[in-house]
């Protein structure tokens, strides 16, 4: 066993007062990004990119704040109106620069695809996915979110269209209050039909009373989508 160190002036001592180098001693966090580099590199699993920089201080003086989770989610409606396909790639872009930056390799976004946000945001995504492949040798993967539900006919409209060009199949089943094992019907029955794998939220509320989580293993079985499901 190695002596004990002390920190001595701007050298690390011996007890014994042998100094020595700060590189030659183990340190644990860049020990693990070694280790995380050498198989790969960081991975985001869960990000929202198409909204990255958009929030302002406003939002939080707004009379949102101390609204139910639902009607946050309304929060963002003004800025999908009024985003251009160009913005919301210069919001995505950014928010991958960023990531690449900090060593991630692989990143997961959920994209709204609504009548709100229209297909912009996705096409920007897109275009975003094929340049951090060549630009950044970053995988950048899109997922369907699925804020305004899947279950009026709009929305269902823009779901659908989205799945040729998503890599993953997003859901929220309370985004069709009160009718969430439909819309997990919906979900799974796209797993099943195009063979992509789905990323749903689920009990957002964080209540003893919610029971999305049982829900979405019950409709997991009955669509035998076993393995191919993320839930958070």
């Amino acid at each position: 066993m190695e002596p004990p160190l002390c920190f001595r002036g701007n050298q690390f001592m011996t007890v014994s007062g042998s100094a020595k180098p700060l590189d030659s001693l183990w340190q644990p966090l860049a020990d693990l990004k070694r280790r995380i580099d050498a198989v790969g590199g960081f991975v985001n699993a869960h990000a929202h990119f198409d909204r990255a920089y958009s929030v302002t201080p406003q939002d939080f003086e707004s009379s949102y704040v101390n609204k139910h989770l639902h009607e946050k989610w309304r929060l963002v409606d003004a800025y999908k109106e009024a985003a251009t396909e160009e913005s919301y790639f210069r919001h995505i872009w950014a928010a991958l620069e960023r990531q690449h930056a900090q060593g991630v390799r692989l990143c997961l976004s959920f994209i709204d695809v609504d009548p709100i946000a229209g297909e912009r945001a996705l096409g920007a995504a897109v275009r975003a996915r094929k340049r951090a492949a060549e630009e950044l040798q970053l995988r950048f993967l899109i997922a369907v979110q699925t804020l305004k539900g899947v279950l009026e006919p709009a929305p269902r409209d823009y779901f659908e269209r989205s799945l040729s060009e998503v890599d993953v199949i997003g859901g929220l089943p309370g985004a069709d209050k009160g009718r969430g094992a439909e819309h997990l019907d919906v979900l799974l029955s796209a797993v099943k039909r195009t063979g992509k794998r789905a990323h749903i939220h689920v009990d957002q509320l964080n209540t003893p009373a919610e029971k999305e989580t049982e829900l979405l293993c019950e409709k997991i079985i009955k669509w035998g989508v076993e393995g191919k499901v993320t839930a958070v």
